[in-house]
This record gives structure tokens, C-alpha cells and sequence, in this order.
């Protein structure tokens, strides 16, 4: 009888404790407007076409409304990189690393306290006069606010501590990019994967077609039982294939999942796993002299500049730093002729004669020497580097070019010629098998040479460019931003 009414003023108490909090968070959204979801929406704008919400096959694992990640053949550069800075959580570390790099960088502009201190003494033993009083008479008291002067210190102290935080912007940067790149990379093995899973279910229910032919052609005689036996050993082929094609995909949905934080699906079409791959693999190819301006070069740089920076301030202990003290005593022994007031102004020097920081200064020489080195292999290494790969994307792409051109539609004419000479009887099916054997592994030549036209140009891209390159943010072709034979002139030039 009285459950009723209690499960009544409980929904009545959640109801008026979910308004509050409704309320209290849109007066925070008000007052606070970057610290809400809302006040990133401007920000997250490229990237909110990757969200929505889990289809009902996809319900049961993550929840009927927690937001996913579905990749779109328009995704950009800058889109991927602010869903990996929402979900990746391997870079919360960079993050505060470079959080608290600016904070030493504010730290190094304050000045030291000053230091206060207060005495007082008593006299011990037989007064004199005797006719003093001990705690009346005899006690001094005594104050004073001293200070260090910083001499040629704070200057190198702000510059290390500005090279620092510089340091650590730009090596969150790359790792940013890093990570982001990771993402494309995982997204470009998903389209490569939907498209072959699209041509292997092509391809099977060609031979399933072909298998049923051949089964009433051998009912009827005109046909033999090795025939038979051969289509289900190329149907068995295919379909291990498309298991196989099928549990990669499953690998790469899981690691884009580790990148964006949120569960994935595939993309919606094979056109627009096609496209995807296409906008990049064919989009321009930065200028090598952005290869300077990479992050983890200004990150080595900012770290020459810390270490310079600590050199000198280490070279600048051989200055001592003078404490001076402001003091005020009390004497109330004036019967001995002290005075009742008395203002005290001291000076202190430390002799730098031992240690005068020759250990620190030769530690940061040591490290600015060792980040310039590493700057130059790096750059050395990395015009190199660009170098071949643009020679090898030229040969991805040149090698994707025959393929679309002369070799797969020559493959598809002859099966298709022969499949006609199969049904009239004029052939053996063992032709046709060979045939469509060729062209399906003419088909999978075609997806890796995207893929590794892909892979090519993220590390190019990657190589070369800090802040630009990738795709377009508005699809241009429906094959691309560039097509193939654009995009070969253009390396060419």
C-alpha cells in the first residue's frame, strides 16, 4: 500500500533534481562558455558530419544512443585530428606535459620572497649593575626583512623556461599528427578492406552463377564431375578469402576505436571506401621547404634554445648574489648606556670560489649540442627520405594507372568473351576458371597498389608538411581531388 506513493516522490525528486542540473548547467554554458560541450561546437563543426548515432545491429554492444565514429570519404586532415584530440587518450600525457611547461613559464617570471626574521635575547648570569632587572631591563629584541638580488640569473631563467614550453607545444604538436596520421592510416586499411570484401562478393556470386550452369550441364551430360570439383575449389578460395578480408576489417574497425574512443563502423559503400582513398593518394604533394617547419624539428630547436638558455644562466653563478637585510633592534639596557633604537642595513656576498655552476654550464652545452645534431640527422634523414618516397609514389600510381587503363578491362573482356564461348558449349569452363582467376588477382593488385599509393603519400605527407597537405575539404571529382594522370604530372613537375 505505501509503495505507490514512495516510487511517486522518488520520480518527483528526480524529476526536480534533473531541472536543476539542467538549469545549473546552462547557466554554466552561459558563464563559462569554453569549459561546455557547446562552446567547442564551432571547433568540432568539421568533424561533427563523422558523428551519429549506433544502428540498431550495433545497439546491443555500445547502447541504443552512444555516438560512434563513421568514416566518410570527405573526412580532411583537420577533421581527423579533432576527433583524435576528443577520443585519443594517449595524448592526454603530451597534453599535460605541455600544460605544465607553460606553468614553469609563468613561474620564471615571478620574484623570490623576501625572507623576515625576529630575535630576541636575554642576559645570563650576574647583571651589572645588580640592580638591573633580568626580564625588565636586559631583553633585546631585534627584526629584519632581507632579500636576494638576482644578479644576471632571471634574464636566462624566462629564456629557458619560454624554450621549454615551446618545446612542449611543438612535440604535442607532432604527436598530435602522429596520432592523427595513425587514424588515416587505420581508415585507409578499412576502405581498402571494403573494397576488396566488394570485389571478392562480386566475384563469388559470379562462380555461384557459373557453379549452378556447370551442376545442369553435367545433369545433362555435357559436362564432367573435375569440372564440378574445380569451381568448388575456386568458390572455397574466394570465400576463405572474403573470411579473412573479413576478419581484417574487424582489426582495423578495433584500432580505429583506440584513436577516435568511441566505437566504429565501416564505410557506408565501396565507392566511398574508392573515394576516400583516391582524395588522398592523389591530392598535391607539399613543397619540400616545409620540411623545416616540422613540429619535432621545432621541438629539437626550442630544445637547443633551453639548454643555450641554462648555459648561461649557469655561466652566471660565477656572480654572486647579494642578500641584503633591513633590520630593527630594541635594546631596553639603556641604565648601560645602550641605545633604545637602533636601524641595522647588512650585506652578504656566497664566495664562488668551488663551485660557481662549471658542472650545470657544461651539462646544458652538452644537451644543446646533442639537440642540434639531432635536428640535422633528422633533416638530412627526412630530405632523403622524401626524396624516394616521391620517386615511389610516382611508381604506385604509374603502376594504378595500368591496371584501371589496360589491364583490368582487358581481363574483364576476355572472361567475358570466354564466358559466352563457356555457355555455347565451344570451351571448357576450366578457360573461364583461369580467366576469372586472373582478374580477380588483377582486382587485388589494383586495391594494394591504392593502398600503398595511400600509405606512400601519408608518409610523404608526414615527412614533408607541419600544418598543410591532405585532401581538400570539398570533393572536387567523384574519384578524387586529382586523378591519376593529374596527379602523375604533377610529381612529374
Amino acid at each position: 500500500m505505501t509503495s505507490a506513493p514512495f516510487s511517486h516522490s522518488c520520480r518527483r525528486s528526480l524529476t526536480e533534481r534533473n531541472h536543476v542540473s539542467r538549469t545549473f548547467a546552462g547557466l554554466l554554458a552561459l558563464c563559462f562558455p569554453l569549459l561546455t560541450p557547446a562552446g567547442a561546437g564551432i571547433a568540432a563543426e568539421p568533424a561533427a558530419a563523422a558523428r551519429t548515432e549506433v544502428p540498431a545491429e550495433h545497439a546491443g554492444a555500445a547502447g541504443a544512443q552512444a555516438p560512434i565514429f563513421a568514416p566518410r570519404a570527405t573526412l580532411t586532415l583537420p577533421a581527423l585530428e579533432q576527433e583524435v584530440a576528443a577520443g585519443d587518450s594517449r595524448i592526454t600525457r603530451g597534453a599535460l606535459d605541455a600544460e605544465l611547461a607553460e606553468v614553469d613559464r609563468r613561474r620564471s617570471r615571478l620574484y623570490e620572497n623576501p625572507t623576515f626574521d625576529a630575535g630576541s635575547s636575554v642576559a645570563v648570569g650576574p647583571l651589572n649593575p645588580s640592580s638591573l632587572s633580568r626580564f625588565g631591563d636586559t631583553p633585546q629584541t631585534n627584526v629584519g626583512l632581507s632579500y636576494r638580488f638576482l644578479l644576471g640569473k632571471r634574464g636566462p631563467r624566462r629564456e629557458r623556461a619560454d624554450a621549454a614550453a615551446m618545446a612542449a607545444r611543438a612535440s604535442f604538436t607532432s604527436l598530435m599528427r602522429e596520432e592523427t596520421f595513425g587514424l588515416a592510416r587505420v581508415l585507409g586499411r578499412m576502405a581498402l578492406q571494403t573494397l576488396r570484401s566488394e570485389a571478392l562478393g562480386r566475384f563469388l556470386r559470379e562462380e555461384e552463377e557459373t557453379l549452378k550452369l556447370t551442376e545442369a550441364r553435367l545433369a545433362s551430360g555435357f559436362a564432367t564431375p573435375l569440372d564440378l570439383d574445380r569451381l568448388q575449389l575456386e568458390l572455397a578460395r574466394l570465400d576463405q578469402q572474403r573470411i579473412a578480408n573479413s576478419a581484417q576489417l574487424q582489426s582495423a574497425l578495433a584500432d580505429c576505436t583506440t584513436f577516435v574512443g568511441r566505437p566504429c563502423i565501416g564505410f557506408p559503400s565501396a565507392e566511398e571506401a574508392r573515394v576516400f582513398v583516391r582524395r588522398w593518394s592523389t591530392s598535391p604533394v607539399p613543397d619540400l621547404k616545409a620540411l623545416a617547419a616540422r613540429p619535432d624539428l621545432q621541438a629539437l630547436d626550442a630544445m637547443a634554445h633551453a639548454a643555450e638558455a641554462a648555459a648561461r644562466g649557469a655561466d652566471a653563478l660565477r656572480v654572486p648574489d647579494p642578500t641584503v637585510r633591513l633590520g630593527y633592534i630594541r635594546d631596553q639596557a639603556t641604565s648601560a648606556g645602550n641605545q633604545p633604537n637602533t636601524l641595522a642595513l647588512s650585506l652578504s656576498l656566497p664566495l664562488t670560489l668551488l663551485d660557481h655552476g662549471q658542472a650545470d654550464s657544461a651539462e646544458a652545452g652538452a644537451r644543446a649540442r646533442e639537440a642540434r645534431e639531432e635536428r640535422a640527422r633528422l633533416l638530412r634523414a627526412a630530405e632523403a627520405r622524401a626524396a624516394a618516397l616521391h620517386t615511389a609514389l610516382r611508381g604506385h600510381l604509374e603502376r594504378q594507372r595500368l591496371l584501371e587503363k589496360a589491364a583490368i578491362p582487358r581481363a574483364e573482356s576476355v572472361v567475358q568473351s570466354l564466358t559466352q564461348a563457356a555457355s555455347a558449349r565451344l570451351i571448357s569452363l576450366t578457360d573461364v576458371i583461369q580467366a576469372r582467376r586472373s582478374l580477380t588477382d588483377l582486382v587485388m593488385d589494383e586495391t594494394d597498389s591504392m593502398g600503398d599509393a595511400f600509405e606512400t603519400y601519408l608518409d610523404l605527407l608526414l615527412e614533408i608538411s607541419p600544418t598543410e597537405g591532405g585532401p581538400a575539404s570539398r570533393r572536387s571529382r567523384t574519384n578524387g581531388s586529382l586523378k591519376t594522370e593529374d596527379s602523375l604530372k604533377q610529381l612529374e613537375n
